[in-house]
């Protein structure tokens, strides 16, 4: 039987959440016997790719676009390459080489890795309409892709991530929330730059703190991730007094990000969209694992996560452009700890069923057949 290829332009420990897809994708695909290889790219200075499956990982040099393209097409011709098959292509420029040799691919869409401007536009372009598919991780991305390109809706599908990890299922709501009278723990996880809006949720929290404040129950804010405006934010929290009560944890282990999850009460992700709004939350992959997690969900309405839940069953959604908004949200809701409760166990229960990384794969089993006519 023909097998499924998987193409990304790079792979964990390369952190990013197309790399996180990339692995657990392949991962999906193994345990189905459906996946024959894996064809990467590195530079010298990342480290190599790492894959505890079934197949191997072949790393191509790396570098630009020109550079994966061409050492992408010598691996398409060469002695090693794989068997005929299907190739999924996890962005449009990991597809470039088999776009040239004229194999069978698919390839999937997140976010703002879709626009393209000049020749290169035109290139993305030609690239997404010979693709056999396209599978989108939200249907804001698929819509944003459709009229981007002009393509075909017949050719576009739309497939929900799966979670982080299925543990964070196993978290039991009743317990999680019987410290919630004693202590309220606001929690957030990601990279740490300006379209998640970190500092929104710093203004909120404090906010929260006059107004949702109680005799004998402490408030406490755990931002976890690194990147380009941490010090900022780190600037605010000492502008805002919130010294004793907002903890920057950094970089943070799976594992004790699972543990996390399972601690806190209410994740807090008023995220935005910028440039125009090119830059996106393609989906929201840490929206769906805080809603495994039996969590109160307060997040932006823009991008992939305005689809996850509906708005006051499995979760809450703010303008990240309106802080007044999102305390008044809270407090509302902070003042009937019951309604916060069913909120985050009718989240665990979609989540459940919502988030698979077979929804990926049943598309790919269509393309497959398809491919082999």
């Amino acid at each position: 039987m023909s097998k499924i290829n998987l193409w990304a332009k790079a792979f964990p420990p390369v952190t990013g959440g197309v790399e996180f897809y990339s692995r657990q994708v392949a991962s999906a695909l193994d345990r189905q016997q459906m996946l024959g290889g894996v064809v990467t790219w590195a530079e010298d200075s990342q480290p190599r790719p790492e894959y505890d499956g079934s197949v191997a990982v072949t790393c191509l040099p790396g570098g630009s676009d020109v550079r994966c393209a061409l050492s992408g097409l010598r691996q398409m011709f060469g002695k090693t390459a794989r068997a005929e098959g299907l190739i999924l292509a996890t962005t449009w420029k990991a597809a470039v080489p088999a776009f040239v040799s004229g194999k069978n691919y698919v390839v999937s869409a997140h976010g703002k890795e879709i626009y393209a401007s000049g020749a290169v536009h035109y290139l993305a372009k030609m690239v997404y309409a010979r693709a056999r598919a396209i599978v989108c991780v939200s249907g804001v991305t698929a819509d944003r892709l459709i009229a981007e390109y002009a393509l075909p809706r017949h050719k576009v599908h739309v497939a929900w991530n799966g979670l982080t990890d299925e543990r964070l299922l196993l978290t039991n709501p009743t317990e999680k929330w019987a410290s919630f009278d004693d202590e309220i723990v606001f929690y957030t996880i990601c990279r740490h730059e300006p379209r998640k809006n970190i500092p929104h949720a710093i203004r909120a929290f404090a906010a929260l703190k006059n107004r949702a404040h109680r005799p004998g129950r402490k408030l406490t804010f755990l931002i976890a991730g690194t990147g380009p405006t941490i010090d900022a934010e780190r600037a605010l929290v000492s502008e805002l007094g919130l010294h004793d009560s907002v903890v920057h944890l950094g970089r943070v282990s799976d594992e004790d990000l699972i543990a996390l999850h399972q601690k806190a009460h209410i994740f807090l992700h008023p995220q935005i969209a910028m440039d125009a709004g090119k830059d996106f939350e393609g989906f929201g992959l840490v929206v769906a694992d805080a809603m495994a997690a039996g969590s109160l969900v307060v997040t932006g309405r823009s991008g992939g996560t305005g689809e996850l839940f509906v708005d006051g069953e499995q979760g809450l959604y703010v303008s990240g452009e309106d802080v007044d908004e999102t305390v008044a949200r809270l407090v509302e809701y902070l003042r009937n700890p019951a309604q916060l409760r069913r909120i985050a166990e009718q989240a665990q229960l979609k989540a459940r069923t919502a988030f698979q990384w077979d929804n990926v794969t049943r598309i790919l089993k269509g393309c497959l057949s398809d491919a082999a006519r």
